[in-house]
């Protein structure tokens, strides 16, 4: 077994090590989802209202956070047991965990896939589009479920790849999948105007690329870890279930929640859904930046926890929310001061570009605690402890709901914006009081041993 060490030596340069790969492989799926939009806004050149196909895919993208939702019921505990295990030298469980995780992952996969292909009409059918977003959307839907499995495996192998401190593997690979598909959209998209079929199309060809790279590594004389397959173990599996549980139930929740929203959103019309797609792209910047040194959180604490190295703990969290909050309030400035400079990229028309505008300036003001949250739940990932995430995420994500009902009738679509960014401040805060009370509790993360 192949690991880095993040146990000793300079605390931010271990925490770079995981966290600049894991951020440039982030910033890269960023540069696809953006030039995937961009395509898709330039649809008008072969007939296709930009509106509406950006509305279509606005909705169907809620079916892909599904399954990345129900995706982190292994790539959770992977992220916690692969770390801790590493520190430990044991490369058995390691491999254990991974088998068993694998076995999981194909079984929700195969579920999810035929739950897509089954009642992709009644889901899109919720938000009361006409019929050529409806079909669109559908039709995006159809495609992606049928390959659904390499949304599941690619990024529970990164997740690996990851805990094992070897970050710049996944960032090579996942560069070739979305040149890939950056290729490929405006030849599917435009060139043979596929329109929004051609979007799902490029995303599926990248996502094989992908998983066969990860396949031939780990079958070759480089793979970090010798996977051997076994008979399905119960009792990893219940590790695994145990630690992935809490928060894939919050990314359930969280989803849903999504879901009606969309649906108060699409009252407004189905400019409002294109709005909230592309204002959520553009947010990327700030969630992927933070997810990066989340996941490099992630495999930092569970090493050192691993390895009872407590105050390394505490000082390696503290100096990467210096960090990620110094950009937090970087992108807040450049969201509410340059909104028109980034909407018009996307091709807007005048509704469009005034709506924009106004949701980039409203989730500005959350920005910093956003990224604070996503960093803070890294950690307590890597801790194994996912509970306190899972449930305040869940409890100020329900809260959305009222919110949004109420301030819509007063402020329509920016009321709407208003309740997604005081409940995400609520997020970053009271997440952060959580943690700091754990890193003074060294009792409450004392490494203990899951699997005898």
């Amino acid at each position: 077994m192949k690991k880095k060490d993040l146990t000793k030596g300079s605390v931010i340069k271990s925490i770079l090590m995981i966290a600049v790969p894991s951020i440039l492989t982030s910033l890269l799926e960023l540069l696809y989802n953006l030039t995937d939009l961009f395509w898709i806004s330039r649809v008008g050149v072969v007939g296709i209202d930009n509106v509406k196909a950006i509305a279509a895919v606005g909705t169907a993208s809620l079916y892909i956070m599904m399954a990345l939702a129900l995706m982190n019921l292994v790539r959770v505990a992977f992220g916690s047991f692969i770390p801790k295990n590493v520190a430990r030298n044991d490369e058995k469980k390691v491999n254990n965990y991974v088998v068993n995780g694998l076995y999981i992952m194909l079984f929700l996969a195969f579920i999810y896939s035929m739950i897509g292909l089954l009642f992709k009409e009644e889901f899109i059918g919720l938000y009361g589009f006409d019929e050529t977003v409806s079909k669109y959307a559908v039709d995006y839907i159809r495609i992606l479920a049928i390959f659904i499995y390499f949304q599941f495996f690619n990024p529970i192998i990164t997740s690996v790849f990851n805990g094992l401190g070897r970050a710049i593997v996944p960032l090579i690979i996942n560069a070739i999948g979305i040149f890939i598909n950056i290729v490929l959209d405006p030849i599917l998209i435009v060139n043979l105007e596929l329109g929004v079929k051609g979007a799902a199309i490029a995303t599926v060809i990248a996502q094989a690329v992908v998983a066969l790279l990860y396949i031939i590594i780990l079958v070759s004389k480089y793979a970090p870890l010798k996977i051997k397959f076994n008979k399905i173990d119960f009792k990893y599996v219940k590790d695994i279930l145990k630690v992935g549980y809490p928060l894939t139930v919050r990314r359930v929740v969280f989803t849903v929640i999504g879901l009606i929203l969309g649906i108060i959103i699409s009252q407004f019309g189905e400019v409002g859904i294109a709005v909230q797609r592309i204002g959520v792209q553009v947010e990327a910047i700030t969630w992927r930046m933070a997810g990066g040194f989340g996941v490099a959180l992630a495999a930092y604490v569970g090493q050192n926890i691993g390895a009872q190295n407590h105050e390394r703990v505490k000082e390696g969290y503290y100096k990467t929310i210096v960090i990620v909050g110094i950009y937090g309030l970087i992108t807040s400035l450049i969201l509410f001061f340059a909104p028109e400079i980034i909407i018009n990229i996307f091709n807007p028309d005048e509704e469009l570009l005034r709506l924009g505008v106004t949701y980039l300036r409203i989730l500005s003001f959350s920005q910093i605690f956003m990224i604070i949250e996503i960093a803070t739940q890294g950690a307590l990932n890597g801790a194994g402890k996912t509970m306190p995430s899972a449930v305040v995420g869940t409890v100020f994500n329900l809260f959305r709901i009222p919110i949004a009902i109420i301030l819509s009738k007063y402020y329509g679509l920016n009321g709407i914006w208003i309740a997604i960014s005081i409940t995400t401040v609520f997020k970053g805060v009271v997440l952060y009081i959580i943690w700091v009370k754990a890193l003074n509790n060294k009792s409450y993360l004392k490494f203990k041993s899951e699997v005898s």
